[in-house]
């Protein structure tokens, strides 16, 4: 059988770091050993899950014009895939029996002869070397959320104020000295109520406050976004939400008021700061109506007895909708049902221990090598501090030109150190993420029972998809592999495909 070799690694530092020749000399030795003619090499530089994969469809059009199947030979499962959009494509190229799938270190071949345990191997695979990439991804949606939570704006400055650096070489925003006060003498003299937008604007222009980027004048649109924005006041906006931040103000919460009462022409509600901190909903946001398509709210009634129930309904924010609420205790014993049902034989169940510890390896392989090159650029930087210190001592450089220049570098450090602490964190996640896919495969629900809230929460959107609320009825996906987890155990099916 004609074979192509697939090397993969997702960043250049990796190429440099000679994995794509250590991948390929394993990947060689295994043809040989199938007797595997290797018609073909392509060593790719890419991310599995950013962008379009160019180069990893350019290796596919190659094994589609053959004409006939090509083993695509691959050192893990993650060094061809880390989600499961790419498995259709595959499965698909491999029912056409374009090509079938040999993964080395799991000691797995995908073909139009596998049993539905085989795939379900695969799909355990591809779930576990998913989860690390997740893992980094949640770090720093949460590294966002704890700055945006801690009062710190991420974005660019507004005009009255200047992105700068802290001593400690944070992040930082300061009052810009020759347009805060501008800033402030806008709100101060539309107040007022006296003057329209376009005659602050000129007013602007007199004082001679151009924009932030280009230096071009005031309009009344630019006026209009000034009076509009929180900012000034104490008070950023993300993703529709308010939250105080920590930077200076430039007016009081009583003037911003003030001019939003003149601009919109009515009473403002007292300014309202971000609440944090709702009732634990089980199924909160994860379930959506399936009549008029909003997400389903939860709220708790007590009874006069004192005994306490929590419905699930519609929150009817597109019109009067019909749909029927229906109890949580009723909907959560819907997904019960469906995780008691959940079975692997043993046999198969302990080559799916023997993939994820493979995958396991695969990515303490990678994370060690990330770690390693963010120490290196690291210590490089470090190295540049140093013999900026030297030139500074031998007053090569003045006092203005080191401080600068030194800041540049710490907060490059600061940048590294956050990667390596998101690795690590993505590290222990990782391990965690293995455990749990291997309790569910087992005990799915009694793993579910002895959860907390949010755990239930994450479990439910681990395993479950397209979750509707229909006429009092709870309606739903499993995603893939707990999909055949439940189909297989359902069928008795087992090994007989």
């Amino acid at each position: 059988m004609k074979a192509v070799i697939l090397a993969r690694v997702s960043s250049k530092e990796q190429e440099e770091g000679h994995s794509l020749d250590a991948q390929i000399n394993r990947l060689q030795e295994y043809c040989r050993r199938k007797e595997l003619n290797v018609i073909n090499t392509f060593t790719i530089v890419e991310s599995s899950v950013i962008g379009s994969r160019k180069a990893f469809n350019q290796m596919l059009d190659f094994c589609k014009k053959q004409k006939q199947t090509i083993a695509l030979v691959a050192d893990a499962v993650d060094r061809v895939q880390r989600s499961f959009k790419d498995s259709i494509a595959l499965q698909e190229l491999i029912n056409k029996k374009v090509i079938e799938l040999h993964f080395y270190r799991e000691g797995m071949i995908i073909n139009t002869e596998s049993k539905s345990s085989d795939i379900m191997r695969w799909d355990f695979s591809v779930m576990a070397a998913k989860s690390y990439v997740l893992q980094l991804s949640e770090n720093v949606k949460r590294s966002f959320d704890f700055k945006i939570k801690n009062g710190e704006y991420t974005g660019e400055a507004p005009i009255g104020y200047k992105n700068s650096r802290n001593e400690k070489g944070k992040a930082d925003i300061t009052i810009d000295e020759e347009r805060g006060y501008l800033i402030s003498r806008i709100f101060e003299k539309y107040s007022e109520g006296l003057y329209s937008l376009k005659e602050i604007s000129n007013f602007a222009n007199q004082w001679g406050l151009t924009s932030k980027r280009n230096n071009l004048p005031m309009t009344a649109n630019t006026i209009h976004r000034i009076i509009n924005n929180p900012f000034y006041c104490g008070i950023m906006l993300s993703k529709g939400q308010k939250y105080p931040h920590i930077h200076p103000k430039l007016i009081s919460p009583e003037l911003f008021n003030k001019c939003q009462n003149i601009l919109h022409g009515r009473s403002m509600e007292e300014y309202r700061q971000f609440k944090s901190g709702t009732k634990p909903f089980v199924f909160k946001g994860l379930i959506k109506c399936g009549i008029c398509g909003t997400t389903i709210s939860s709220d708790m009634k007590i009874k006069p007895s004192g005994k306490s129930y929590t419905y699930l309904f519609c929150s009817h924010r597109k019109g009067n909708c019909q749909n029927k609420a229906i109890n949580e205790e009723k909907a959560l014993e819907q997904i019960c049902n469906v995780l008691k049902n959940f079975y692997v034989p043993r046999e198969t169940f302990n080559y799916i221990k023997k993939d994820l510890e493979n995958v396991a390896n695969s990515e303490n392989e990678f994370h060690t090598q990330q770690l390693s090159m963010l120490r290196a650029r690291y210590d490089k930087v470090q190295l540049k501090i140093k013999k900026l210190r030297d030139l500074l001592l031998d007053e090569k450089i003045s006092p203005e030109d080191f401080n600068e220049m030194s800041a540049d570098l710490k907060s490059e450090q600061f940048e590294l150190e956050n990667k390596m602490k998101n690795h690590t964190q993505a590290d222990e996640k990782f391990s965690i993420a293995m455990s749990t896919i291997v309790s569910l495969a087992s005990n799915a629900y009694n793993l579910f029972m002895s959860s907390n809230i949010d755990e239930k929460r994450e479990l439910i959107n681990l395993i479950f998809s397209n979750l509707k609320l229909i006429n009092g009825e709870l309606q739903f996906s499993l995603r893939s592999p707990f999909d055949k987890l439940i189909n297989l155990a359902s069928y008795n099916i087992w090994g007989g495909l």
